[in-house]
């Protein structure tokens, strides 16, 4: 079986043990396969996604000058990322937080400090079921 490959998205906060998190993320990600890209700002962020085409995107909730709730709920209000999986990655683990990722948009939220050998997998199984959805859609669409 092929294991699912994405390019992702990150855009967290640039603190020193969030730089550490993120690079790890990276690490992560590009071990299992995908490419990944790294953006410290809202601007960058956006930018990178309407340029990138990205499979999946990972934010922070609690971003230097911005909110990651805001800005999950400004890519879901376009219709180019509508079906883009995005999963909040944060340290904020309490119910309220999660639920309010989940009703911004969000297919998941992972808290930190994560489990390193459920990261990738947990992110890929995401980036599948997004493809598959694409797929499904424009199917879809042909068909119609």
């Amino acid at each position: 079986m092929t294991a699912a490959r994405g390019n992702t998205l990150y855009l967290h906060s640039a603190l020193f043990c969030v730089v550490f998190v993120r690079l790890t993320m990276r690490y992560l990600l590009v071990l299992a396969g995908c490419e990944a890209e790294i953006a410290s700002t809202r601007a960058m962020a956006i930018q990178m996604a309407q340029v990138g085409g990205f499979d999946l995107i990972t934010l922070d909730v609690n971003l230097r000058g911005a909110n990651g709730y805001e800005i999950c709920r400004e890519l879901k209000g376009n219709s180019r990322f509508r079906e883009t999986p995005i999963v909040f990655v944060s340290g904020n683990c309490n119910i309220e937080d999660q639920q309010r990722g989940l009703d911004a948009g969000g297919v998941d939220y992972i808290t930190k400090p994560f489990e390193t050998f459920k990261f990738a997998p947990r992110l890929l199984s995401h980036i599948k079921t997004g493809t598959n959805r694409s797929l499904e859609m424009r199917c879809h669409e042909k068909i119609c």
